[in-house]
């Protein structure tokens, strides 16, 4: 039987796949091109697998990978600040208790549109959640469009704060918000764990190691 997994992406192979996945999704579903001189460098790149997108932070990155069976059906990256700055700081000024306090930028979210009714999202942040929970972080930072994904992770106890919505470049066809993961609230995440441990119990998911994120 199939089930559904998440690890830590870690082979050069694994990482290409994550990175075609970003370009499929990104410029060939949605017809999105990365703006020429943006500030992540976010680009497409050819590989032998075919186009990709890559920017600067893949430096910095831990990237996980959602699989159903043996396929990548969805990604989602965990960065840390390159040369003092998340992603998003290259872009905005976000608050100072962020500034201070923020251990990770989540981004690069794409799901295979087959799979978009899948739980594969909530696994990722499942096992994002536990693993900054277990670091004892205090704060992580995303951003997403509203009503979609938004609300899906406002539902997986996150926060939208009270920030102005802002766009990466002024082709965007929609602005973002600033959501935060406040980790000293852990029963935020309740909803969240409840789910994921349901469906690892009834066989459908196969558990995330944390030791995983380990470098």
């Amino acid at each position: 039987m199939e089930f559904y997994s998440v690890r830590v992406l870690k082979t050069l192979e694994e990482k290409i796949l994550a990175k075609r996945l970003l370009y499929d999704v990104y410029v060939k579903e949605l017809g999105w091109i990365p703006p020429s001189g943006n500030s992540s460098n976010l680009k497409i790149q050819e590989s032998p697998l075919g186009n990709i997108l890559v920017d600067d932070y893949d430096s910095v990155s831990i990237q996980l990978g959602g699989f159903y069976g043996e396929k990548l059906i969805g990604v989602h990256r965990m960065i840390n600040r390159l040369n003092g700055r998340f992603e998003v700081e290259n872009y905005i000024q976000i608050p100072k208790f962020l500034q201070q306090d923020s251990s990770y930028e989540l981004n690069r979210l794409a799901i295979n549109k087959n799979y978009r009714n899948s739980p594969i999202l909530p696994l990722m942040v499942t096992a994002e959640v536990r693993y900054m929970i277990r670091c004892k972080c205090k704060y992580t930072i995303t951003t997403a469009t509203f009503p979609d994904p938004g609300n899906l992770f406002c539902k997986m106890g996150t926060t939208r704060i009270n920030f102005p919505e802002f766009k990466y470049h002024v082709s965007d066809p929609k602005p973002v918000s600033l959501i935060v993961f406040f980790f000293e609230e852990k029963d935020n995440f309740n909803q969240l764990f409840r789910v994921t441990d349901k469906l690892i119990q009834k066989g459908k998911v196969k558990q995330l190691h944390l030791d995983e994120f380990n470098p």
